[in-house]
């Protein structure tokens, strides 16, 4: 059992030291502001952190356990990649 886990470990931790993705001209990429935020304080004992509910202009919503993470007015870029056409 071990040994599973510390295969699993060492293929898990070679897959993240991938090359990261770069941008193409076949990518379509798409710039949305955070134009609010809204905390929802968590009243369960499993989960005793507030939420923060981010929504940009694009209808997008992000979800974060910390408040520093993302403030109102910042660019977020949400890149679609053609898998197809990038091959």
């Amino acid at each position: 059992m071990i040994k599973k886990l510390y295969y699993l470990f060492i293929g898990l931790s070679l897959y993240s030291c991938r090359e990261p993705h770069k941008i193409t001209k076949n990518d379509l990429v798409i710039k949305c502001v955070i134009v609010s935020v809204e905390v929802k304080k968590n009243i369960s004992t499993l989960e005793p952190y507030s939420k923060y509910y981010y929504t940009t202009d694009c209808g997008e919503k992000i979800i974060t356990n910390q408040n520093d993470v993302y403030h109102i007015g910042d660019t977020i870029k949400y890149i679609y990649v053609d898998k197809l056409k990038n091959k």
